[in-house]
């Protein structure tokens, strides 16, 4: 699923949905990804390209990220393809 409430992105940085309604400010100066208006859902991909900028150590997850999901892409049209 790619479009999240609150609660799941929270869950997904490992904090509570009350630390990331109070700290949200302060992540958005940062660059973090503000929910989509007219959903009302966090773009969760949006959230894992913020977490990737912020590594430090040399190698980047989102290109990992984008390998898996252009492989995701081709196997679901493959499929598509099949039926």
């Amino acid at each position: 699923m790619r479009m999240i409430t609150a609660k799941q992105a929270a869950a997904h940085l490992g904090r509570s949905e009350s630390w990331l309604r109070s700290h949200r400010p302060e992540l958005e100066a940062n660059g973090f990804p503000k929910p989509d208006k007219l959903l009302e859902r966090y773009d969760l991909l949006a959230i894992d390209a913020w977490l990737d900028q912020r590594i430090t150590d040399g190698y980047s997850v989102h290109e990992t990220h984008t390998a898996m999901e252009a492989e995701l892409r081709m196997s679901q049209k493959i499929a598509a393809l099949s039926a």
